[in-house]
């Protein structure tokens, strides 16, 4: 181990439209999109001997972050009764993930990092990541009391893809041994998401509901540092990825049809 960053405590909002469209054959198409701000978290920056000697533990507040993410799938519900439904889907999903981090304060005994403590006003570390992930899994839903629903959804991540970059804004320089810029950062590997909800229909086209949602995905790859490094011969460094997100949320839904035609369910 030569450094760990973790981010945590990442309160998050974030707003999004879904959309259902079921055939009447038992295919159907869904998805949605979504995009939020990190409103407050924190970062702590471990490095390890002998890479730096002694151990070294920064702690930074992490603001302005955000995320947007997107997610489309089409399946087929191959158990279809009067009141239930089990599909199998495939898909694909999207997420975004930018965390900034300000401020630095040394908490271990190294007395060379973060010494004297820097400001939280000051930006100090930056983390982009693109992920990209191949979807399959089982959707379902189960009506009961009349109007109530109850939906689940649990899908596996068999490829999962990873770009991105972090930038260390206070080690960007023209010095020998400073970055010339963000660092870029690809890697490979796989993942779940797991969904359920609960909604209650106000009306016959009309539905309120509440859910919620745990996220993971993972990956193994580089950090390239090869050609970033000011006057040094640089090669990539081995790194893996983890990223757990998970929340709850509220939504409405209206339903439109069925269509007199036939095709819509």
């Amino acid at each position: 181990m030569v450094s760990r960053l973790t981010y945590s405590d990442m309160m998050t909002n974030a707003g999004e439209l879904y959309s259902r469209v079921a055939l009447t054959n038992g295919f159907f198409v869904k998805g949605y999109i979504g995009t939020g701000a990190m409103s407050f978290g924190s970062l702590k920056d471990e490095d390890f001997p002998p890479a730096i000697t002694p151990y070294s533990s920064t702690t930074s507040d992490q603001k302005n972050g955000y995320l947007s993410y997107a997610s489309g799938d089409v399946g087929y519900d191959a158990v279809r009764g009067g009141d239930f439904r089990i599909g199998a889907l495939a898909g694909y999903h999207y997420f975004n993930q930018e965390m900034n981090a300000y401020g630095c304060t040394q908490t271990a005994t190294n007395s060379f990092v973060c010494q004297p403590p820097i400001p939280t006003s000051i930006e100090a570390i930056s983390q982009n990541n693109h992920w990209q992930s191949v979807r399959v899994g089982l959707d379902g839903s189960l009506v009961f009391a009349e109007r109530f629903k109850l939906n689940a959804e649990a899908a596996y991540l068999p490829f999962v893809f990873l770009n991105g970059t972090d930038t260390h804004w206070l080690r960007i320089g023209t010095a020998v041994g400073d970055f010339t810029g963000p660092i870029p950062e690809n890697g490979k590997g796989q993942g779940y998401q797991f969904e359920v909800s609960l909604s209650y229909q106000v009306t016959d086209y009309a539905n309120v509901g509440i859910g919620g949602r745990y996220w993971h995905m993972q990956a193994n790859g580089n950090s390239n540092f090869q050609g970033n490094v000011v006057g040094e011969t640089t090669f990539p460094q081995p790194v893996d990825w983890k990223t757990d997100i998970f929340g709850v949320f509220v939504q409405a839904g209206l339903k439109f049809g069925p269509y007199p035609f036939g095709l819509f369910n």
